[in-house]
């Protein structure tokens, strides 16, 4: 069974996700920023510059790189 996501680049300095390793169980996905993000502790929007469309029965989680979230990010 083979997966399609179809990724359509919305900003021409988005970068499609895609696996740091051939092991790695997950994709990449990269903040596509206009202006330095000053982080803060309420929730904020973080634009990718990127459209995914996944196939029915499939969903898609965003989640911290582990090296990020040891830190509180």
């Amino acid at each position: 069974m083979s997966l399609e996501l179809r990724i359509k680049k919305l900003r021409e300095n988005a970068r499609v996700p895609r696996r740091a390793t051939e092991s790695a169980t997950g994709l990449d996905l990269t903040a596509c920023l206009d202006a330095t993000l000053t982080l803060t502790t309420t929730p904020q929007l973080v634009p990718t510059g990127i459209a995914i469309e996944f196939p029915v029965g499939y969903d898609v989680q965003i989640r911290p790189r582990s090296g990020l979230s040891l830190k509180g990010v």
